[in-house]
């Protein structure tokens, strides 16, 4: 079994059917994204992942085991970020990261240690005693992944953390991501950016309404024939960034075939 199964999982509320009959599986060290245009499941399904909701039929494992919303050992396996996981407004960054490491250590040093690694590591250094309610939005996101870092989790799990954040910070944050899978975290994360996607994602599992539409690797795109294929399938979906997807895949055919890019 793969280090993360989600078989065959629908969630629904009262008449709405969030998610229908979701399967796919995640490999020990990906950097995974969820992606959609908004309303398409992927919050949904992060809130499952993460065991702040239960689907209504179906099952998500997590390194083999199966109950993964009463199990205090999976939810120390997973780290957060999302918007109901924030740090607290009124308290500063270091009175935030200190508060969650002491959740999961009672010795001293440890928090200490554990706290000026997660400062250094989000180069949050000159906002130490800065409330986090004062900080900017990517700062304000910073402190949210320190927070989700406190435990020294296996499994990051992240909805949509570049919305609304500057150009530069979304560089910042992708880099980030990228140095945490590189010090074996598995990522896991939603977004409705296409090209955000293409910059950082090994795997990509794209939703919409609820339903997948296509679970594959931006590495397999290689022929005219997947190109086609996704192309159509997308365009029947109607989404909007349809258009973006296209060219984005036929860039990336171009370019194995050594040939110019025409357009659109």
């Amino acid at each position: 079994m793969s280090y993360i199964e989600v078989d065959s999982i629908t969630k629904k509320y009262s008449d709405v059917i969030a998610l229908n009959n979701v399967s796919f599986s995640i490999q020990k060290g990906e950097l995974f994204c969820l992606l959609g245009e908004n309303g398409a499941g992927k919050t949904t399904l992060i809130r499952i992942l993460s065991t702040l909701v239960k689907p209504t039929d179906g099952n998500v494992f997590i390194k083999n085991q199966k109950n993964i919303y009463n199990n205090r050992l999976i939810k120390r396996y997973l780290g957060t970020v999302t918007d109901s996981a924030k740090p607290y407004p009124n308290l500063t960054v270091k009175e935030n990261i200190d508060f969650f490491s002491l959740m999961y250590s009672n010795n001293a040093s440890v928090k200490n240690d554990r706290t000026e690694a997660l400062i250094n590591l989000l180069e949050l250094e000159e906002y130490t005693d800065k409330k986090v309610d004062l900080l900017s939005k990517g700062n304000k996101q910073k402190v949210a992944i320190a927070k989700a870092l406190c435990g020294e989790p296996e499994i990051l799990i992240f909805d949509e953390p570049m919305s609304g954040l500057d150009v530069g910070t979304q560089k910042t944050i992708r880099g980030l991501m990228s140095r945490l899978q590189k010090n074996g975290k598995t990522i896991i994360f939603s977004s409705h950016n296409m090209e955000e996607v293409r910059k950082i994602a090994d795997r990509i599992c794209i939703l919409n309404k609820g339903s997948i539409v296509y679970d594959g690797y931006l590495s397999d795109i290689k022929n005219e024939e997947r190109v086609t294929y996704l192309e159509n399938m997308l365009t029947r979906k109607g989404w909007i960034f349809c258009y973006y997807w296209r060219l984005y895949l036929k860039k990336r055919w171009c370019s194995i075939l050594g040939i110019g890019n025409h357009g659109g």
